[in-house]
């Protein structure tokens, strides 16, 4: 079980949170932060952002320097983290807006919550889930609410409205990111708007120190 310092310390970033079903099952933090860029961690090079514990967490697991996300905008590409699935399979194009604009762009205006979901999937093989932090997969009106994703607590923004979290700090920061000299940023399909900092820590499981190279520029 993780403490809670740490949890407090995650939150702001934290995509999903799930505790093991028994002592074969590890305890699982992912953190999703979709507006970073590939150099916005101090150990790739960040002119100004400092994240030691971050820096920590790939000093005792491992960094794939090649790690890549499935789309450069935030709404399809959590939806790719959500569901396994390309985010253009559910019809989820660019970030969910109002109605009209997402009528437009062919798209829904929300996740469709019967699709694979992960969260339902780590139910199913007897985990406890959680997200807290940003949603922006669905807001408001007749949205669905995140427990029908898959998740047994949540506290949101730019989500339901069910549990939101009020504009508190965890929310309302913007940025393009650095990307470490690679060319395009955010909305980009260059290296600089899709690869991003992935970080897997697991002691014990996951070599300690290890960077995980690429031939890809």
């Amino acid at each position: 079980m993780i403490g809670v310092r740490k949890a407090v310390l995650l939150m702001a970033l934290v995509s999903m949170q799930v505790y093991g079903a028994g002592a074969s099952s590890p305890n699982i933090i992912f953190i999703f932060a979709d507006d970073w860029g590939y150099g916005d961690l101090s150990s790739h090079g960040s002119t100004w952002i400092k994240t030691p514990n971050i820096d920590q967490m790939a000093a005792e697991g491992m960094d794939f320097e090649s790690f890549t996300v499935n789309s450069p905008v935030c709404s399809p590409s959590r939806t790719a983290v959500m569901t396994g699935q390309f985010p253009a399979r559910n019809s989820v194009h660019q970030h969910f807006a109002g109605i009209d604009a997402n009528q437009k762009r062919g798209m829904p205006d929300w996740l469709d919550p019967t699709a694979p979901m992960l969260p339902r999937l780590l139910q199913n093989a007897g985990y406890k889930t959680g997200h807290f932090g940003k949603w922006h997969l669905g807001k408001g009106g007749d949205a669905p609410a995140e427990d029908a994703y898959g998740y047994d607590e949540y506290a949101t923004f730019n989500g339901s409205g069910n549990n939101e979290i009020k504009k508190s700090g965890l929310g309302g920061y913007f940025s393009v990111g650095e990307t470490a000299g690679l060319k395009g940023q955010k909305r980009s399909l260059y290296a600089g708007g899709v690869r991003v900092p992935f970080v897997v820590r697991w002691p014990g499981v996951v070599p300690e120190g290890k960077r995980c190279f690429s031939r890809a520029s």
